[in-house]
């Protein structure tokens, strides 16, 4: 198989293949807000999104992104890494702000030994001015625009609180398309109110509008959502483990061969999540795709 021994096109082996040595995505956090929380859309946010948005346990919000980042390399370099490293944008919106001081921030992150940049943001927060910060900051580096899609089904969205429709999605990735930066779609399964056939209509959609990577996540509640309080009223039902995984390998049978996998789960601190406890058995996961794949002869793309 010419992902080695995985069943489809992962992260990790797409890098080894681009770049030749090993590179580790660090994640940052820029201090942005999101227009879902200042006022512009609505101030709750999404109703599954916390306080302190997608930001790994090891950032420090209280330093520069650039301090961040240099002191996370420092980090791994002890440790005996050598390899490259990719500033990730991570928390929030990191496209919601200011073209100057995009740019400015951007650029702060271009140290040695950085081979690109990955940028979190939502579909409806790339306008012109931000696209030309993209397209300046393509000719320096490899850069990636990760777009919170989650869904293509409208309904979902509005009981979702996105403030978007499925058409911000659909214009946001034809005009990264248009600018030359790479697209990184993020996508949830077990939404509320969604089958198994609405989910994989997003990705039948995702596939079709564009895009060259994908991350799936699988619905969790954290601690302190709207989410968190539907879950106690017993107003949703999570998917079991093997209810995803099933609706998981359906999506990624169906999904372009080359389209890169950067994610098969999503994660969620033990502090923070309350339900489901399996979202913390991070390596059992993976492996129970690759081995559910596995034993049924089925890889990325095969009924395509």
């Amino acid at each position: 198989m010419k992902w080695g021994k995985r069943p489809y096109y992962a992260l990790k082996v797409y890098l080894e293949k681009r770049f030749g040595f090993p590179v580790k995505r660090i994640a940052l956090d820029a201090g942005f807000t999101c227009p879902n929380r200042d006022g512009k859309l609505s101030r709750g946010g999404c109703v599954y999104c916390g306080e302190e948005g997608a930001r790994a346990s090891y950032v420090q919000p209280e330093l520069s992104p650039r301090e961040q980042l240099l002191s996370r390399m420092r980090f791994w370099e002890k440790r005996g890494f050598r390899g490259g490293y990719i500033a990730y944008f991570q928390a929030y919106t990191n496209t919601y702000g200011e073209q100057q001081r995009l740019r400015a921030l951007y650029d702060s992150v271009l140290v040695p030994g950085v081979v690109g940049v990955f940028i979190g943001t939502r579909p409806d927060c790339l306008d012109d001015g931000v696209l030309e910060v993209l397209t300046y900051l393509a000719q320096k580096t490899w850069v990636t625009v990760e777009v919170g899609v989650q869904s293509t089904h409208d309904p979902t969205l509005a009981l979702l609180h996105r403030g978007h429709k499925a058409s911000d999605s659909r214009e946001a990735l034809r005009r990264l398309r248009e600018a030359h930066v790479e697209r990184l779609v993020h996508v949830i399964g077990g939404l509320p109110g969604e089958t198994q056939e609405i989910f994989l209509k997003t990705i039948a959609d995702v596939q079709e509008w564009g895009c060259e990577a994908i991350k799936f996540h699988h619905l969790f509640v954290e601690r302190n959502t709207l989410l968190e309080k539907w879950y106690h009223e017993e107003k949703i039902v999570l998917l079991s483990r093997e209810e995803y995984i099933m609706w998981l390998v359906e999506a990624l049978v169906r999904l372009d061969p080359e389209i890169v996998i950067h994610r098969l789960f999503g994660d969620c601190e033990k502090d923070r999540l309350v339900a489901p406890l399996w979202t913390l058995e991070k390596a059992k996961n993976v492996a129970l795709v690759e081995q559910f794949m596995g034993f049924r002869d089925l890889w990325q793309g095969k009924y395509r």
